[in-house]
């Protein structure tokens, strides 16, 4: 939950070497927003979906994770991928929305964008 952006966990992260775990999530009261957030060598994104009418008490437990992320959701995270990159000497990202293989769907999706925005930024 978002009590875990507080300065006291950063800084104790960060004095244990232990990474953060960045999550895109359904935005509902007390879950956490995206953040970009380092706190040791390594980095971590972990996106769960954002099926929010089936987060809280599902009527089957795989309905949480029932999501096909948009082209537009993840370019949204672009940015946030490369500055967790930028700030780590490796950087993991995890797709938890598997139900129907939809995870894969979401990582080529992901790929793709960063492709993209990687060609384009050495063609200026």
């Amino acid at each position: 939950n978002n009590s875990w952006l507080g300065d006291a966990t950063i800084n104790h992260l960060e004095g244990l070497d232990m990474g953060f775990c960045n999550v895109d999530e359904p935005q509902l009261k007390g879950l956490l927003p995206p953040t970009s957030i380092t706190t040791s060598s390594t980095g971590y994104i972990r996106f769960h979906g954002r099926n929010s009418s089936s987060w809280w008490r599902p009527k089957e437990s795989y309905m949480r994770y029932d999501y096909l992320y948009t082209k537009e959701e993840l370019n949204e995270w672009v940015p946030r991928v490369k500055e967790v990159a930028s700030n780590t000497k490796k950087s993991f990202i995890y797709f938890n929305n598997h139900y129907k293989a939809q995870a894969v769907r979401s990582a080529k999706i992901l790929q793709g964008l960063m492709e993209d925005r990687d060609n384009s930024t050495s063609q200026n």
